[in-house]
């Protein structure tokens, strides 16, 4: 018996099946973990923002808001997302910050996918309003 017949032997439908899964599964996590972990990466800016946020007067105009969320723009800027996609602002009585932004995956056969990713922390607040 030959090499050959024991390589035909071995390639059977299940060993196909299961390499091209786990040839997927490579793909998969070559193209998605990457704005997945970018993800992580903004939470942890909106966390920065979310501790000096919570010194902002909510009872008069304090101005640091814009200035908060032009570093964090930048700051997001600096983690690959594009301006364009980018959204930040703060919620009605500054009790969240959010950053909502796309990022396009392109595909080897000439595909793109699109994923939105709404990220919010909340602002601590030693008064309730």
């Amino acid at each position: 018996m030959g090499f050959l017949d024991r390589l035909r032997g071995s390639l059977n439908p299940v060993t196909i099946g299961l390499t091209l899964l786990l040839v997927a599964g490579v793909y998969a996590g070559w193209k998605f973990i990457p704005p997945y972990w970018q993800a992580q990466k903004v939470d942890n800016a909106l966390s920065a923002v979310k501790w000096e946020a919570s010194k902002i007067k909510l009872v008069e105009h304090d101005g640091r808001d814009e200035e908060l969320l032009a570093r964090l723009r930048e700051k997001l800027g600096k983690l690959g997302i594009e301006q364009r996609y980018l959204n930040v602002y703060f919620a009605p009585n500054y009790t969240s910050v959010h950053a909502d932004y796309y990022v396009f995956v392109h595909h080897l056969f000439g595909k793109t996918t699109k994923l939105e990713f709404r990220r919010k922390l909340a602002i601590p607040r030693d008064i309730e309003y």
